[in-house]
């Protein structure tokens, strides 16, 4: 009882809508609409969190392959310039993003779109 209510007063248990078909293989964490759950991470051979990157409210790419992607879904009014464009590495093992090659997260902490592998 006291996990939901905290999760209701804090926001954190909150998910918007989704309305594209889910991967099957894309972690129940990072479907668009949920928060992104903190991560360690190395960027540019320095370690930090994930949380850490969205400090400043921006818009955050993320990504975590060295493969070049395509740019996720921006929505429309959005400009790429605006986007904080970060890649690096996760450090250990981190089950909430096997298989993603990146993701972009709102200045609230929201998944807007994820990349898979």
């Amino acid at each position: 009882m006291n996990r939901r209510i905290a999760g209701e007063i804090s926001g954190f248990d909150v998910a918007y809508g989704y309305n594209k078909v889910v991967p099957e293989n894309l972690p129940t964490h990072l479907v668009s609409g949920k928060r992104v759950l903190d991560v360690n991470l190395i960027v540019e051979n320095q370690s930090m969190t994930l949380y850490r990157l969205m400090e400043k409210g921006d818009w955050v790419h993320l990504t975590l392959s060295s493969v070049k992607h395509d740019q996720p879904d921006y929505p429309e009014w959005l400009r790429s310039d605006s986007v904080k464009q970060i890649t690096g590495q996760i450090v250990g093992d981190s089950p909430s993003f096997s298989g993603v090659s990146g993701v972009l997260i709102r200045p609230d902490g929201y998944a807007h779109s994820v990349s898979m592998d």
